[in-house]
């Protein structure tokens, strides 16, 4: 039986060892990349010169990453946020309001619902710069 396609899918290769998800990637290499994530950025023009890699609309990278020792500004000398910069080499606004995104499946585990009535777990990121207060319900 082929393996289940997982949304988060590397293929790595570290000492000889091919790692194909995020997670055992970052238990082999923690605590580095403890931080990292997958997704296809949205960036701002990647389909016509001038190509503009800086990021648009909200984004995993938002305020996720880790800040390095010496490292206070970015690519374009903006000031980088002291504890949960942007992964990436361009700080950037978050967006306001609610801007919630499922960044995993948690269960069930073989990516497949059987049924109409099986639980589903996801685990959500708030991607803007609002502190949201809530609480899901059944």
């Amino acid at each position: 039986m082929p393996e289940p396609r997982l949304p988060t899918v590397l293929f790595i290769m570290m000492a000889r060892i091919w790692i194909k998800h995020l997670l055992p990637y970052q238990a082999r290499v923690t605590p580095r990349d403890v931080a990292s994530i997958t997704e296809l950025p949205p960036f701002t023009n990647i389909s016509t010169t001038p190509y503009d890699l800086h990021i648009s609309g909200s984004s995993g990278v938002s305020n996720a990453g880790i800040p390095v020792a010496g490292i206070t500004t970015d690519i374009d000398n903006d000031t980088r946020n002291a504890t949960t910069p942007d992964i990436s080499a361009d700080e950037f606004a978050s967006a306001a309001g609610i801007d919630l995104r499922a960044t995993n499946l948690v269960n069930p585990i073989v990516k497949n619902c059987y049924n109409a009535t099986e639980t589903v777990t996801i685990r959500i990121q708030n991607s803007s710069s609002v502190t949201h207060d809530f609480q899901l319900t059944r």
